[in-house]
C-alpha cells in the first residue's frame, strides 16, 4: 500500500488522468453534476481519451451549487448530453488565460457563447470560477459557483416545472385587517 501512495500522487500531479475520470472523482464537484455526466459517459468518451491531440477546458458546478440547482439538469426535456456540451470549451484556457480574456465570449462545444469577465475573480456568465486550474491529461477543469446555461437552452415549461410551489394555508378569521 505505501508503495502506491507516491505513484497516485505522481500521477495527479502529472495530469495522467484524462478530464472525465477527474470530474467523476473529485469530491469538490456536485455529486448531481457528476450523476449527470456518468448518465452520458459514452457520449462524452472524448474528453476521457488521453491519446488525442486535442484538448478540452471543462467549468463544473462544485459543491456550493445547491443539489436542487444542479438536480435540475437531470430532469431538462431533450439530451443530457446538449446541456452539457455547453459547459466543454474545446481547447485549453488557464486562470490566468481567463483573466485575460475579460469581456470576451468564447465558443462552447454546442457553438453557443459564454462570456468571461473579471471582476473579483474569472467568471465565465454569471458563475465565478472558485477552483481553477485542475490538470487533466486532455486539458483543464474549473469548479464554478453556480450551472450555466446557453441562451434559450431552458424554455418557459422546464423553468416552470423547476419551480417548487409551497401550500400557504389562510386564516379563515375573516376579521383580518389589511
Amino acid at each position: 500500500m505505501l508503495v502506491m501512495l507516491p505513484i497516485i500522487g505522481f500521477s495527479q500531479l502529472d495530469c495522467e488522468n484524462p478530464i472525465l475520470d477527474e470530474i467523476l472523482q473529485n469530491p469538490e464537484v456536485n455529486q448531481y453534476f457528476q450523476l449527470a455526466l456518468s448518465v452520458n459517459i459514452s457520449e462524452l468518451e472524448f474528453i476521457n481519451n488521453c491519446d488525442q491531440d486535442i484538448n478540452y477546458t471543462m467549468f463544473v458546478p462544485g459543491n456550493n451549487v445547491p443539489n436542487e440547482s444542479a438536480a435540475l439538469l437531470l430532469g431538462l426535456t431533450g439530451e443530457l448530453i446538449d446541456y452539457i456540451s455547453y459547459y466543454i470549451y474545446m481547447g485549453d484556457l488557464s486562470y490566468a488565460e481567463l483573466i485575460a480574456l475579460n469581456g470576451n465570449s468564447i465558443e462552447m462545444m454546442d457553438g453557443n457563447q459564454a462570456v468571461i469577465n473579471y471582476y473579483s475573480g474569472p467568471f465565465i456568465n454569471d458563475s465565478m470560477i472558485t477552483i481553477e486550474d485542475i490538470c487533466a491529461c486532455n486539458g483543464t477543469i474549473h469548479i464554478i459557483d453556480d450551472l450555466i446555461w446557453a441562451p434559450g437552452a431552458i424554455g418557459l415549461n422546464e423553468r416552470v416545472n423547476a419551480v417548487s410551489y409551497t401550500h400557504l394555508t389562510l386564516p379563515t378569521n375573516r376579521d383580518v385587517m389589511i
